[in-house]
């Protein structure tokens, strides 16, 4: 039979290793492991694509020298957008609805274009027939007397662009006189004759003058 002696001591000791356990669990203060810090110029890269480093760093360095800048970007090759709100600036394809069209260099296909300016392959204005180009040339010109009763007096001019067949149109600044009719015809490649009729039964020198001749293809 145990001693009360033998009891107490033995008591004080579990008690002990109790501690110790509790201690060890519970109130241990972990120890961090060592950190080793690679800095990206010493980690390797496999080259592919159009990368050839073979250093993460040198990687990074390439990708920032190809991607374009977020400030008036410039892009390459044909850039596909199916829907433009707001200013239009560069090169579309295909625009579906262009609110504002600032600048629209290429657009193949646009319907539905307002304000702006639209440089395209061809237009079409609502239902009509397609504008190909349209070409406007201002001449100033002094006709000489022109004889009453039908007489009438030609000058030649250069318009670059125009062709035989071409839809052409003039029309004369303020100052001239409106009791003559003048008159604009495609003669050939790139030339015009713009001729003044004299239907009064008296002469008439009219002054000089601004013809604004306006060609249109479609």
């Amino acid at each position: 039979m145990a001693t009360t002696t033998f009891v107490d001591k033995v008591t004080t000791i579990l008690a002990s290793w109790a501690n110790d356990i509790n201690n060890h669990v519970y109130n241990s203060t972990p120890v961090s492991p060592a950190t080793t810090v690679h800095p990206a110029s010493v980690i390797a890269n496999t080259p592919a694509g159009t990368i050839t480093s073979v250093t993460q760093q040198a990687a990074n360095n390439e990708i920032d020298t190809l991607k374009a800048p977020k400030a008036s970007p410039t892009f390459t090759g044909v850039v596909t957008a199916p829907s433009f709100v707001g200013p239009l600036t560069g090169n579309a394809t295909t625009a579906t609805t262009a609110t504002t069209a600032t600048t629209a260099t290429t657009a193949t296909t646009a319907t539905n274009l307002s304000g702006g300016t639209v440089n395209a392959t061809t237009a079409t204005i609502g239902s009509g027939t397609a504008i190909t180009k349209y070409l406007s040339q201002t001449y100033v010109i002094d006709f000489p007397n022109i004889l009453g009763g039908g007489g009438n007096y030609t000058s030649s001019q250069t318009l670059t662009g125009a062709a035989v067949g071409d839809q052409c149109l003039i029309s004369a600044s303020t100052g001239f006189n409106y009791t003559l009719n003048p008159r604009v015809v495609i003669t050939g490649a790139n030339t015009i004759d713009i001729t003044v009729v004299n239907f009064n039964s008296t002469d008439v020198n009219p002054n000089s003058a601004s013809f604004i001749v306006t060609i249109i293809k479609h």
